[in-house]
């Protein structure tokens, strides 16, 4: 018997133990056009709130360019926030679905809100944030053969949405990540943003490049997010279908320097076919990936890394050119030279410029 089964049938009223969710199914994006707003919830799922158990038999479709969906809607015009069912206000932004009870009955009513603790109306002990997503930032246009061709400002992007049975592992929740199948990580959408020692992944934040961001530095800003350095190969895979040998429309790094939805110069938008922006032609990304230079003239000894850590025994002098690390997708100037599959393998793991960024990931947790 199943512990659907075992639960539903224990009395006339359904108990659930504290905190427990179960689902048949994931939540998901739709992918036609026209339907690109709407989330499927799981056929059946079973929640408690703050006590109360509720169970739902049937899948609901919530629209979130639908008013009366949201949190804060009030059943006329007067919205007590910004109204998020107009699609450039949820542009580059995370939302979370949550179960609350109904006025009547006990089939969880589905909700959506930008809060990330608990909607508004309710409290921490009268909702439950059972799934969340990502907005696209920026019009992805018309590329084809990409998975994202024709979706728009505001859409839900499909590998962003998450549930209590399938999200990212990082301490920082799933905040600006997509989720990437064959090696099951959740990647950060855009380059992390904010300082070393407190990492964002958001739309609009300034790119976390130059002093501090060497290879060491870029390790503990993944750190402080539950996240780590990407693999070279899980790289690839997941910039699939981003700008192949072009570079950032302007050939220079942009002022501000921003994470954004950027075009390149041929006018395609940046973006992977999972959602990943700017992975080719902005800012390298560190990867965690080891390499050694070898030169004729080379002569070993240690040399001091920088942070006061420790030293690295490394060849031809304080610049290491022996130690390398990876990094990929190429910079705002190098052209054709950038891609999924660029990397460059002549630095050592103090190396730091402003062309030379962060992307991080997480693994998945699934139940």
């Amino acid at each position: 018997m199943s512990m659907l089964q075992k639960i539903i049938t224990s009395g006339a009223t359904p108990t659930y133990m504290s905190t427990w969710y179960w689902a048949d199914t994931l939540f998901s994006a739709q992918i036609t056009a026209g339907n690109r707003t709407k989330i499927t919830s799981p056929a059946s799922i079973q929640v408690d709130v703050g006590g109360v158990s509720l169970t739902q038999y049937s899948a609901q479709t919530i629209d979130i360019a639908v008013a009366s969906n949201w949190d804060d809607y009030a059943g006329d015009s007067d919205w007590d926030s910004t109204n998020y069912s107009t699609a450039a206000n949820r542009a580059g932004l995370d939302f979370y679905l949550y179960a609350v009870a109904p006025v009547e009955g006990s089939i969880p009513r589905l909700l959506v809100s930008a809060n990330s603790t608990c909607p508004i109306g309710y409290a921490t002990n009268t909702s439950r944030k059972i799934a969340g997503f990502h907005c696209l930032c920026a019009d992805a246009g018309t590329i084809s053969g990409h998975t994202l061709t024709g979706y728009v400002t505001g859409d839900i992007l499909p590998a962003t949405v998450w549930d209590l049975k399938h999200k990212s592992a990082a301490t920082y929740g799933n905040i600006g990540q997509f989720y990437e199948p064959s090696y099951q990580e959740w990647w950060g959408i855009y380059p992390l943003s904010g300082t070393l020692s407190a990492p964002t992944i958001v739309k609009g934040g300034t790119i976390l490049s130059g002093t501090g961001v060497d290879w060491n530095g870029a390790v503990d800003a993944a750190a402080v997010l539950g996240m780590r350095l990407p693999k070279d190969a899980n790289f690839q895979v997941a910039a699939a279908g981003s700008n192949e040998e072009t570079n950032i429309v302007s050939s220079a790094q942009p002022s501000p320097f921003t994470s954004i939805g950027y075009s390149d110069t041929a006018g395609r938008r940046m973006i992977s076919n999972l959602g990943m922006e700017s992975a080719c032609g902005l800012i390298y990304q560190w990867l965690d990936e080891q390499a050694m230079r070898w030169e004729f003239t080379t002569s070993w000894n240690w040399y001091d890394l920088p942070g006061g850590k420790g030293s690295l025994f490394n060849g031809a002098g304080a610049a290491g050119t022996g130690d390398v690390k990876l990094f990929a997708g190429g910079s705002w100037s190098l052209g054709t030279n950038c891609g999924s599959q660029c990397r460059r393998l002549d630095y050592p793991r103090g190396g730091v410029w402003s062309s030379f960024g962060v992307r991080v990931v997480a693994r998945s947790l699934e139940r």
